[in-house]
């Protein structure tokens, strides 16, 4: 992620050209501003890239021995506290062989599920391309020999499909026999956010305290950016307020007040700072995680 924020620009272009003159720099003599103006003028103008962060990441763990039988959401899903992400089958210890056995079936169960999704769209190639040979043949653009392979085709598809949902029959069957042993147990998110990844996947075997997804909270959002070294350095202090910039058709504009500043984090950024997104400035901040901002030291 701080891979994202070694570049600095300037947030309005039409002062790119003059972003680069620095006060004192020996045969400047064509600068007709004073030192102390061009000086406040970079520092206005000056831009970093940095990046919208969501600093707190809270596991959603099992809170008992036993398999996934389910994983609810995907990452990028937006859930709410306590929104159910999982489900997790608990069983007593006199029958741990069975959790096993329901975590192969359920693995099982996904093959079979991936093998009918691809019989299914062989089936409905084989359908386009026979129907369409179809329509050539009374133009005589398709030969009988074409119009019958393509039948073939759809036929054997056809049947491909009705063998895979018959597995899967017997799939699910396994599976509803297997969990009728066990205790459901939700799992549920800690706290409001997005889902940022997934551990495990139904049939996977967990202990207590096994993490089953990550939530980022989006209660608590931060702009992570970067001042690097050779440029000029305004002085930062905690409490200064940065306005963010995320430009693009859906241009977000949004303020922060700076909370942590780790100058020699890194010799190639330079300075590192996260400023702390403002209330009013959340919801639009929560649409946009992830993506690059151009940052600017709020004036006075």
């Amino acid at each position: 992620m701080l891979a994202l924020i070694v570049a600095m620009s300037s947030c309005d272009d039409g002062e790119s050209g003059e972003a680069g003159v620095m006060p004192g720099g020996g045969g400047g003599g064509a600068v007709e501003a004073p030192a102390e103006e061009e000086s406040s003028s970079v520092s206005e103008g000056e831009a970093y890239l940095g990046v919208i962060i969501a600093p707190e990441r809270v596991d959603a763990a099992a809170h008992a021995e036993g398999v996934v039988l389910a994983v609810s959401v995907q990452v990028g899903d937006v859930v709410t506290e306590g929104e159910e992400v999982a489900r997790v089958g608990i069983l007593d210890s006199a029958h741990r062989d069975l959790v096993r056995e329901l975590g192969a079936a359920l693995r099982q169960r996904e093959v079979v599920r991936q093998e009918v999704r691809r019989a299914e769209l062989e089936l409905g190639e084989a359908t386009r391309e026979y129907e369409a040979r179809c329509e050539l043949q009374a133009d005589t653009a398709a030969t009988d020999a074409e119009v019958r392979y393509w039948l073939h085709r759809k036929r054997l598809a056809g049947a491909d499909l009705d063998i895979a949902c018959a597995g899967l029959e017997v799939a699910e069957q396994r599976v509803w026999n297997l969990e009728e042993q066990f205790s459901p147990q939700p799992v549920r998110a800690p706290v409001g956010g997005i889902v940022v990844q997934r551990y495990v996947e139904p049939g996977t075997v967990v202990v207590r305290g096994a993490r089953i997804v990550a939530v980022a909270n989006y209660e608590d959002l931060a702009i992570r950016f970067a001042i690097p070294p050779g440029g000029v350095v305004p002085e930062l202090a905690r409490g200064d307020g940065v306005v963010g910039c995320v430009e693009g058709a859906d241009q977000v504009a949004m303020s922060a007040s700076i909370v942590r500043i780790l100058p020699g984090f890194d010799a190639a950024l330079g300075v590192v700072a996260e400023a702390e997104i403002n209330a009013g400035s959340l919801p639009e901040a929560r649409r946009v995680v992830g993506r690059p901002v151009r940052v600017r030291i709020a004036e006075d």
